[in-house]
């Protein structure tokens, strides 16, 4: 399967692996750094990796739709706070992250990029897009499947015999 990874820079300029080009984007473009793979013309993205397989956390936050500009930034604290710097500690405190998987929305601004960018090993930063996309897979993952029936009756008696 060939797949476009695009990488996002707050430096506002779009690299794509494939050609080695670089285009500016214009300034409402401008996202913190983000990395995603998507397969080549196609809106979506393959199932949703649970952590539970031994994934690391960072794959599990998949893009599951292109990435675009949105209004709302929503970040997933996806390392511990114990043994990082006390820059880090008090940023991740200023943008209300104290533990581990949990999610919080912040405004997309250039204060809050610059947050974003100084703890982006710590973080999972998504749009509105890929964070609703990725709150229904799981919600259809979780929803009830029909049960399965098995028979184990023989099929006949003279085969039993």
């Amino acid at each position: 399967m060939n797949l476009t990874i695009c990488y996002l820079s707050t430096r506002g300029y779009q690299f794509h692996p494939s050609n080695r080009s670089r285009t500016r984007l214009q300034p409402s473009q401008i996202l913190p750094s983000v990395v995603c793979a998507f397969p080549s013309g196609f809106g979506g993205c393959s199932s949703l990796t649970p952590l539970a397989e031994g994934m690391n956390a960072f794959k599990a936050y998949k893009a599951c739709v292109p990435i675009a500009w949105s209004p709302n930034l929503y970040v997933t604290l996806v390392r511990g706070i114990p043994g990082t710097r006390r820059l880090h500690r008090r940023t991740l405190e200023a943008l209300r992250l104290r533990k581990c998987n949990r999610t919080v929305m912040r405004w997309n601004t250039p204060t809050v990029r610059g947050m974003l960018q100084q703890v982006k090993r710590l973080v999972v930063i998504e749009t509105e897009e890929m964070y609703k996309a990725r709150k229904q897979k799981v919600e259809a993952h979780r929803a009830l499947r029909p049960p399965l029936v098995i028979n184990h009756k023989p099929a006949s008696v003279t085969d039993a015999l």
